[in-house]
């Protein structure tokens, strides 16, 4: 990624875009285990429902279950090396010609997939829906988002293809993680 105007290399550019959601999950985290606690005092008009904070424990594969590298390939039209990922929750698929270019694949369950997915869809603008696609899905910019059951699921394509690329391959991924997730 090139910073415009001086010509160098941000060699953080798609790192920093991680941190940052990272940052941010991290605030909504603490945000969320702050709500709905209390001293025992009930003056507070003010009540905010408490949201039970989850543990992965499962696959810790999962993500990088939902997608194949042959079926990522096929979508973008190029080349990547085998997804790697952490504690299943996360699985990165980057560009065999190019590191900073790469497919994210993001999956968690939680029993607030649906209220997550619906804020997640309110959020964007220019929201295509996939019908057919898991119970609910949607394309918005570089990133698909797919609800099926407890299991959220949001596949982003940074590589730096034009818009209608991104999108066709996102189209391609969702359909395909939406009947494994």
């Amino acid at each position: 990624m090139q910073r415009k105007g001086d010509g160098k290399v941000d060699v953080l550019g798609s790192t920093t875009r991680r941190w940052r959601l990272l940052g941010l999950a991290v605030v909504i985290g603490l945000a969320l285990a702050g709500c709905g606690g209390g001293d025992g005092d009930e003056s507070s008009s003010t009540s905010f429902p408490k949201i039970a904070t989850t543990a992965f424990t499962g696959d810790p594969n999962k993500a990088c279950s939902l997608a194949t590298q042959s079926e990522v390939e096929e979508a973008i039209g190029a080349p990547v090396k085998p997804g790697a990922g952490a504690q299943g929750v996360v699985c990165r698929f980057e560009l065999a010609s190019r590191a900073s270019a790469y497919v994210l694949i993001e999956a968690s369950e939680t029993s607030q997939a649906s209220q997550i997915y619906d804020l997640k869809a309110s959020s964007e603008e220019r929201v295509e829906n996939l019908p057919g696609v898991g119970e609910k899905a949607f394309v918005a910019g570089d990133r698909a988002v797919i609800l099926r059951g407890s299991n959220l699921v949001t596949v982003t394509v940074s590589t730096g293809q034009p818009p209608a690329a991104v999108t066709t391959a996102l189209k391609k991924l969702a359909a395909s993680v939406g009947r494994k997730a």
